[in-house]
């Protein structure tokens, strides 16, 4: 069996009750439980808070939406500050239900294309890897203590330059049970990175945020409708 958790504390410092805000007329939340309810690797999906009274909307969403998958359960409020890490409340809760894999999928990632959790879960096994990453290609000139991470006397066109490099962007992490609990970290054992497409790649931090990903969103309506 494969557990999707996905985090929904309600202690947001910069944007009040994030993970339950609208965006294209459904909380923030709503997007990231369809994506675990549509994946066919995902067996059960624990949406796990620290707040009775988002226990009380959320589930109420789920009887809404009418999805199957998912629960939601409570988590100590020791493990829901500014500074707690995911592993801190996930890590104990694996102690009480059976996995092979772990799905960690944030809401402040809400764009997942059709398939995108399936793939990451095939490549994964594909590599005979114990955990996987989620990544962003990160193709922007870089500078540091006043030096750049390219050649002033041979500036690339932007288009053509490659550093290499990758953003973790926060959407889909898989890890295998006995890694995690092992490694205590969701980035364990042999990692490999998954790299999303570019509209996948936006997290919600700021209110701007909402706003580019609202847009992205009803892009992906539109074209999917017609």
């Amino acid at each position: 069996m494969n557990i999707a958790i996905i985090p929904a504390r309600s202690g947001s410092r910069r944007i009040k009750d994030k993970n339950i805000k609208e965006i294209n007329s459904k909380p923030l939340i709503y997007w990231t439980i369809k994506a675990a309810e549509e994946s066919k690797a995902i067996n059960k999906i624990f949406v796990s808070t620290d707040s009775i009274e988002y226990k009380t909307f959320i589930e109420a969403l789920l009887t809404l939406e009418g999805f199957k998958k998912a629960f939601v359960i409570m988590r100590d409020p020791a493990h829901a500050t500014a500074y707690s890490q995911l592993e801190d409340f996930i890590i104990p809760f694996l102690y009480k239900t059976k996995a092979t894999y772990v799905f960690i999928l944030q809401p402040t990632s809400p764009i997942r294309l059709p398939g995108t959790i399936d793939k990451a879960f095939k490549y994964l096994k594909e590599q005979k890897a114990d955990s996987l990453v989620s990544v962003s290609k990160f193709n922007r000139f870089l500078w540091k203590d006043n030096q750049p991470n390219y050649n002033l006397l041979k500036r690339p066109r932007s288009q053509d330059y490659q550093p290499g490099l990758c953003v973790e962007n926060g959407s889909i992490y898989i890890t295998k049970r006995k890694t995690l609990l092992d490694t205590k970290t969701r980035a364990g054992g042999k990692v490999v990175t998954f790299e999303l497409k570019p509209e996948e790649s936006f997290e919600i931090d700021e209110e701007l945020d909402f706003v580019i990903c609202s847009a992205i969103l009803q892009y992906i309506i539109n074209k999917e409708e017609k």
